[in-house]
């Protein structure tokens, strides 16, 4: 049976680090990339090395990408800072790490002809809810 090798990326996070343990148990060997400014190693201290690799990086400074994606079947881009009042405040953060984060792993994915790659967005990116009237 083919080996199936997936990369995550916010893969520290909570739900990226849920979205590991299922892939691990669907049998996928997963390289988790994260800068860990709100992830935590600890999300994935269960793992072993055989079946998960961490690289710590910030996807929206590092260009060169693409070594990590050789040999890769799937892209789960989760990696983004999600908060709504800080991104008021402080634009500029976001739209580096959210858009050229984004950016450049699509131009490493498309590097290496990925087939498969899905984005994973935040309820954040739909702003507040407004109260219902009911």
């Amino acid at each position: 049976m083919k080996k199936i090798k997936s990369i995550v990326t916010g893969g520290a996070g909570f739900i990226g680090s849920n979205l590991v343990d299922k892939l691990v148990k669907k049998g996928h060997t997963v390289i988790v990339i994260d800068n860990f400014i709100s992830g935590k190693k600890s999300n994935l201290s269960h793992h072993s090395r055989k079946n998960v690799k961490i690289v710590k990086l910030d996807i929206s400074k590092d260009k060169n990408l693409s070594k990590y994606f050789r040999g890769v079947n799937y892209v789960f881009h989760l990696a983004g800072l999600a908060e709504i009042i800080p991104s008021i405040k402080d634009p500029a953060k976001y739209f580096i790490n959210n858009t050229l984060g984004t950016l450049n792993i699509l131009e490493a994915a498309k590097k290496v002809k990925i087939k498969k790659f899905i984005y994973v967005a935040s309820s954040s990116c739909y702003g507040k809810t407004k109260k219902n009237s009911n």
